[in-house]
């Protein structure tokens, strides 16, 4: 009987074990199950923008860092859905262009945000930004629409860079206006998320 009673005992603490071990590796397939799928809704949120903003006038369009329009913006607020931020974001962070020296720093041409045809100029800065966001902060300047300046290394100057993501974005306003667009590295990015890759680099991962 005594056999017996430990064989049983043997067997319970085996079944113990390999139900413990079960119990693991479902709690761990079910927690990276979990972050794949938030992953994937995060993801979702980059896609669009959608946006109200204040202290804007004017009409401006972009296509990655080409584009503009007739648009003063260096104070411009909004909130809404940008760039995967939901909340309060800003076109300018005050910087100045210092493309010319002939333009003085008090020039609305020589302002981050404003567009004239001529020098088109934008960009997005978050307020208070969620860790997989704080990277998607963006400047865009180019010259009579479709020539991009990119940042000049090493220069005394204050030169805004063209460092947009792949999208498309337009925006109307008078004082209070709106803003729309698709971001389409952020759609390359949502489609291969499925497989597993991440190219921006703004997924959750093991740890966080």
């Amino acid at each position: 009987m005594s056999i017996l009673k430990q064989e049983r005992t043997l067997d319970s603490m085996w079944w113990n074990r390999l139900l413990l071990v079960v119990m693991v590796f479902s709690f761990l397939a079910c927690e990276s199950t979990s972050r794949y799928f938030r992953n994937r809704m995060y993801d979702t949120t980059d896609l669009v923008t959608i946006g109200i903003e204040k202290k804007s006038a004017g009409v401006s369009l972009f296509l990655w860092c080409i584009g503009g329009g007739l648009k003063i913006e260096d104070q411009t607020r909004g909130f809404g859905l940008r760039d995967g931020h939901l909340g309060i974001y800003e076109i300018s962070d005050g910087s100045r262009l210092g493309i010319s020296p002939l333009l003085s720093n008090d020039s609305p041409k020589n302002k981050l945000g404003n567009s004239f045809f001529l020098i088109n100029s934008s960009g997005h800065f978050q307020y208070r930004p969620i860790p997989r966001s704080k990277e998607k902060d963006y400047q865009i300047l180019n010259l009579l629409t479709i020539f991009p300046i990119a940042s000049i290394p090493n220069s005394k100057q204050n030169v805004t860079r063209c460092n947009s993501p792949l999208k498309v974005e337009t925006s109307i306003a008078f004082y209070y206006g709106m803003r729309v667009g698709m971001n389409f590295s952020e759609l390359f990015d949502f489609i291969v998320g499925f497989i597993g890759f991440d190219p921006l680099d703004d997924d959750e991962v093991k740890g966080e």
